[in-house]
């Protein structure tokens, strides 16, 4: 085990060696003085070199010690961070992420969509899968090209696109293919009488949240 006053030493010798190393030399530049007259270039340049050895020292002494970093480190939880390789990495993976359990397929989603990397095409690459629930509340990729995307899941039971805008009626129609649906969040979109018709053909459907669209009916 280091010993921990170690350094404490190290720099306390290089200290002693720093003054006697001072000494001799003032020793060897008095006797210079009277044997011979001083080269005056020559005391310029130990001169200037004393200076910055000894203006080093002091701010050696003077440096504030560095601050001790406040509370415990938390690192990510080693399931997050291999969400996070599989989300990022996803070629790798799609000729067996089919066979992952519902709930890791779930969490890919929703890392993907948290850091903006669920697209269309992404979308169309899980069709077919297991997912059973997409919260897209306020996801600016949501167009009607997404939402054709978003119907290739058949499985779905709940979809939230909440405060999403860039979709129309055109949208909605594709969402007839899911005919599992049984929530809905339009609510903030631009839905309006007709595209909320298209919906009648989920017979499934038992909650639907028209909040802030253009429904007059």
């Amino acid at each position: 085990m280091p010993d921990p006053g170690q350094g404490h030493r190290l720099g306390a010798a290089n200290e002693n060696q720093f003054d006697l190393w001072q000494n001799r030399r003032a020793n060897e530049q008095q006797q210079n003085q009277n044997a011979a007259p001083a080269n005056p270039d020559r005391s310029r340049i130990s001169e200037a070199v004393l200076n910055r050895l000894s203006n080093a020292r002091a701010t050696i002494e003077t440096a504030p010690a560095p601050k001790a970093v406040k509370g415990p480190y938390h690192a990510k939880p080693l399931k997050d961070l291999l969400l996070t390789f599989i989300c990022t990495n996803l070629g790798l993976f799609w000729h067996s992420i089919s066979l992952l359990p519902a709930d890791i397929l779930q969490k890919i989603i929703s890392t993907m969509v948290k850091s903006k990397q669920l697209d269309k095409k992404m979308m169309h690459h899980f069709g077919g899968m297991r997912i059973y629930e997409l919260n897209l509340n306020n996801y600016d990729p949501v167009s009607n090209e997404f939402l054709e995307a978003v119907s290739s899941n058949p499985k779905l039971t709940s979809l939230s696109i909440g405060g999403c805008y860039h979709y129309t009626d055109i949208g909605i129609q594709y969402l007839q293919q899911l005919p599992l649906l049984t929530y809905l969040n339009l609510s903030g979109g631009r839905v309006t009488d007709t595209g909320v018709r298209y919906l009648k053909v989920l017979k499934n459907l038992t909650e639907l949240n028209l909040k802030g669209t253009k429904i007059t009916d």
